[in-house]
């Protein structure tokens, strides 16, 4: 509290005040004294004046007594060690006379805002810009203010005062030398070395964050030049706290500028006559910085006021003597200063309209730079906006990826602003449809959703943002370059967790919409040699060894993703591949696209976008990226329906075996027909096994002939075309397995894709025969339907194996209709056709008899 303080600062005085002049008589005895009190964290202004007081007449006394009794040699020591002391408390008093002064500043200092029209004509003045840009700055600022706000939502503690003992230990109170600055009396002081940026802030927001008030310019600048700060170390701080602002408006910006104003009067080398046609250091140095700031907004601003300085003092040169200070003995920059900001002021308040600082640009290299800056900050302000629009409707997490600083672009090259794009898109969550609605370009046909009114008010808000983003940045902005990046950094996202698919299947979806051929097929083909190919390998390595999908221990240990997920995975695979073989195909049709850069980048050698090395892939092999697709195609049907005993692999000849995970850019041509006969047998075996499995997924109800063939199905007779194998003999089986379940409509509406109507139909004949052996031996009246059967039909059934039906009840009017279907497919003169006739009798007495109950 405030009294256990008060007794520590007294404890410390009446310590020190109690010690006898013989201890302390040396002065280096006296310099160790201070900075251990000076290390105190009681420290407070009190304690120091005190000290300071008591100090004058020790100090004063023992030197006395050091000069009279001490040789030549030692004269010239106490002199050198009395000089330092006396700097030392120089130094200590000029920076309590500042803290007390900028304290009474934040305490006593209220605003005194001019009205609105005054504030926008001395802006104008100051920055030597016209109206119209004027009120442009003054929308982005509150356009920034609203981001903010809504972004914003967020527990914000009070800043802490900056207290006397965080305000000493910025400086360096014991080092530095004894040169004298513009006041006679004053000794120089500087910030410590290797200050954080979070200190320098702070120490910023101290000496410049007070209420705006035009009457304590003048004192405040006093202060300063009574104070032996550095104009340049200033100015640094005044641009660093700048940065640090949240809120901008017209009155902190004319009070900024003003601020700098002094701070660069105050630095004297500013108006060395050597930098005439060169770029000042002071300049030098604050372009540097502001390149690496990553709010183009503060950024822009602090620029448009550097150069309105700069401007100004131009403009009023032929009025004030600005390089006098450099030929005074001991120059003051007060008087330049008061009479800069007079000669301002009645400018301001004169008919005259300031020239815009454009119209300089050829006056000094300083102005020039400076407005090379600002055309680089202006188009980084509509990127800052569009990122904040993203947060401001919360739909975006907390991202660290907000590095759009002019250096960081210029030095990562064009391809860099459109990876940001897409980071921050990911970041956003909004569904891959919206994003890719968004980055559409107004000559596109965006897909109409049903959407909230929130949504559309936050897709609506990201269109204009792009749309403005889009004037500034055309090529980096364009449809398929934002999108070829998407997917790339969705498939970057998928690699740190391949268990989560939702990132690849959104990476699939957009590469699906790019409109160029030569970018979808490069990098597609990237993406499968950079990360799909391994997972791949080891999930084919791995099933070719278990002879099955493998278990989800096993999944994850080795690859990374569950048993559940494979097939999936494998799915998304495929779908690459196909994206690859569309682009290849384009490819061959069309020349590669020119891809221009924006002006941002213009004269920067940098590395190349990812459009750029998309464009630059070699062209792949169609055979051998077909291979793959077979491959993954076999993946797929042995996941999807469980099958066991199948190794992967051994469904190819041994030549494409070896050509397996290979680029896809190798050269390679498929195994000929005669190569291919060698696993023909053991791919229909397969097919077949894979048709029975569909077959058994599907549900026990006799569905309607409405309802569309499995997928499974289509992917099977797919890969059959590709292997060279009969698809009609896989869609024969089809037809079987479903009689043989029972699953009668299905069944006919397949039946009109067989090309082999005979061996079908004498098929079809084969399973009515079981379906009736199998009524006449489990029926309680199968004494009444023999005898309605006759001889040869009776004797004919009972040899056919009724264990290989998988649903033998099936109604028998469905019997007596696939038998007729049969007899049409198959001609009079075909051995069957006899016995399929007399089981058509057989099964049409039976129904007309009311033997069975009617269903």
């Amino acid at each position: 509290g405030k009294t256990s303080q008060q007794a520590c600062d007294v404890s410390i005085l009446k310590s020190y005040s109690s010690l006898p002049s013989e201890e302390i008589k040396t002065t280096t005895v006296k310099i160790q004294l201070i900075n251990l009190i000076l290390e105190s964290k009681y420290l407070t202004q009190e304690l120091v004046k005190a000290l300071l007081e008591e100090l004058s007449t020790k100090v004063a006394r023992v030197e006395e007594e050091e000069m009279s009794g001490n040789s030549g040699i030692a004269k010239n020591t106490g002199d050198h060690e009395a000089k330092f002391l006396s700097n030392q408390l120089t130094r200590l008093s000029q920076l309590l006379n500042l803290y007390t002064f900028i304290s009474s500043l934040h305490t006593n200092s209220t605003e005194n805002p001019f009205d609105e029209e005054t504030l926008k004509k001395k802006l104008c003045c100051c920055l030597h810009i016209s109206r119209e840009n004027l009120n442009e700055m003054l929308d982005d600022f509150d356009e920034d203010e609203k981001l903010n706000t809504v972004e914003g939502k967020k527990v914000v503690f009070e800043k802490e005062i900056f207290s006397f003992t965080h305000f000493l230990s910025c400086w360096s109170i014991s080092s530095g030398s004894g040169e004298k600055t513009s006041q006679v009396n004053v000794v120089p002081v500087h910030l410590k070395e290797k200050l954080s940026e979070e200190k320098e802030i702070s120490l910023g927001r101290f000496l410049f964050g007070w209420s705006y008030n035009s009457n304590h310019l003048k004192p405040f600048g006093e202060c300063l030049c009574d104070s032996g700060l550095n104009g340049l170390e200033l100015f640094q701080i005044c641009i660093l706290y700048w940065q640090s602002k949240e809120k901008m408006n017209a009155l902190s910006t004319l009070k900024f500028f003003q601020l700098l104003l002094i701070l660069a009067v105050f630095y004297q080398p500013f108006f060395d006559s050597h930098y005439l046609g060169l770029v000042k250091p002071l300049w030098a140095t604050i372009q540097e910085k502001l390149r690496c700031w990553n709010k183009p907004l503060h950024a822009y601003v602090a620029a448009l006021i550097c150069r309105g300085i700069e401007t100004n003092m131009l403009f009023f040169s032929h009025k004030i003597d600005f390089k006098a200070l450099k030929t005074e003995e001991i120059p003051n920059p007060l008087p330049v200063i008061n009479k800069l900001f007079l000669e301002i002021e009645e400018f301001s308040q004169g008919t005259n309209i300031a020239l815009e600082s454009n119209e300089w640009e050829g006056c000094t290299m300083d102005i020039t730079e400076w407005n090379l800056l600002l055309a680089l900050l202006n188009k980084l302000k509509a990127v800052e906006k569009f990122y904040k629009s993203l947060l401001s409707h919360e739909v975006a997490r907390t991202s660290h990826l907000v590095d759009y600083s002019v250096k960081t672009l210029k030095l990562k090259g064009k391809g860099y602003l459109s990876e940001l794009i897409a980071k921050w898109f990911i970041e956003s969550s909004l569904p891959i449809e919206t994003i890719i609605n968004i980055i559409k370009t107004e000559e596109m046909e965006r897909e109409e959703e049903e959407e909230s009114g929130r949504e559309m008010e936050t897709q609506e808000s990201l269109l204009e943002q792009l749309q403005n983003l889009r004037v500034h940045f055309a090529e980096s902005t364009k449809f398929d370059i934002l999108l070829v990046n998407l997917s790339w950094e969705l498939a970057a996202t998928w690699k740190k967790s391949p268990n989560e698919l939702r990132p690849l299947k959104d990476c699939i979806v957009a590469l699906d919409y790019l409109t160029d051929a030569f970018i979808m097929h490069g990098v597609s083909s990237m993406m499968w040699e950079t990360w799909i190919v391994r997972y791949v390998q080891i999930a084919a390595q791995l099933m070719e060894k278990v002879s099955r999908r493998p278990i989800d221990r096993l999944c994850i240990k080795e690859i990374g993703i569950s048993e559940f997920n494979l097939e999936t995975f494998f799915s998304l695979s495929k779908e690459l591949l196909e994206i690859i073989l569309q682009g290849n195909t384009g490819c061959e049709l069309g020349q590669p696209p020119l891809l221009e850069k924006d002006d941002f980048w213009i004269g920067v050698n940098s590395s190349s976008s990812l459009a750029d090395v998309s464009v630059t892939q070699k062209i792949t092999s169609r055979d051998l990226t077909h291979l793959h697709y077979q491959l993954l195609s076999v993946l797929i049907l042995i996941v999807k329906y469980d099958m066991k005993n199948v190794k992967p692999y051994s469904l190819f000849p041994e030549r494409d075996r070896a050509s397996f995970f290979k680029p896809l850019f190798s050269s390679w041509k498929m195994t000929s027909e005669e190569g291919r006969e060698v696993v023909n047998s053991s791919q229909l075996a397969f097919l077949t096994r894979v048709v029975s499995a569909i077959v058994m997924s599907l549900p026990d109800s006799n569905i309607s002939a409405q309802t569309p063939t499995p997928a499974g199905l289509r992917d099977a007779v797919d890969l059959g075309k590709s292997w060279g194998v009969s698809v009609d003999a896989i869609r024969r089986h089809y037809v079987c397995e479903l009689y043989s379940r029972g699953l009668d409509l299905m069944a006919e509406q397949a039946l009109i894709m067989i090309r082999d109507g005979v061996m079908i139909g004498t098929q079809m004949i084969n399973i009515g025969g079981k379906r009736l052996h199998h009524l006449l031996k489990s029926s309680q009246r199968s004494i009444e339907l023999t005898a309605l059967t006759t001889p040869n039909v009776n004797r004919w059934c009972k040899n056919l194996d009724i264990e290989s039906l998988r649903c033998p009840d099936v109604p028998v009017h469905y019997t007596l209709t696939m038998v007729n279907k049969a007899l049409i497919l198959i001609t009079e003169n075909n051995p069957d056709y006899y016995i399929g006739s007399n089981l058509a009798r057989t099964l049409r007495m039976i129904c007309e008899s009311g033997i069975l109950p009617s269903d």
